[in-house]
């Protein structure tokens, strides 16, 4: 026996293989904007945690800054400090051999009395003879 289908019975069964195929695709929509949501805020997260790594970068790279800065700060205090303490070493020798200098004058001028030189003479006008003897004279003394 055959089954006798009427319009009216095929437009029911295309209505519901419809509402099938309807109910599927607003499923399929509805997966696809969850996921879009979903990946809409992945790259939300992602990109706040970009900018979060980026001003790590920023701060550690200032950190290094104020390192390098202050290092080099320390080094020219030291360097300073030695300078200071090389220019008071040497202040200290120049003392020691000046004291020894003194020293030795000392010892010098109490063996020997150093003979005390003559009053200085009114030298006469250049040109004259008697201008001519002096000189003669004060050549005549002069010891090397």
């Amino acid at each position: 026996p055959k089954i006798r289908t009427t319009r009216m019975d095929a437009d029911a069964i295309d209505g519901e293989r419809m509402a099938l195929a309807l109910g599927a695709l607003q499923g399929r929509v509805q997966r696809l904007q969850k996921a879009r949501r979903d990946a809409v805020a992945e790259r939300t997260a992602l990109e706040a945690r970009a900018d979060h790594l980026d001003a790590a970068v920023d701060a550690a790279r200032a950190a290094a800054e104020d390192r390098k800065r202050r290092d080099t700060i320390r080094a020219v205090k030291e360097r300073r400090a030695r300078a200071v303490a090389a220019t008071a070493a040497v202040e200290r020798e120049i003392a020691v051999l000046e004291g020894r200098v003194a020293a030795q004058h000392e010892a010098f001028s109490a063996r020997k009395p150093r003979p005390t030189p003559a009053p200085p003479t009114e030298t006469p006008p250049p040109g004259t003879e008697a201008y001519r003897a002096c000189l003669a004279k004060a050549l005549a003394n002069a010891t090397d």
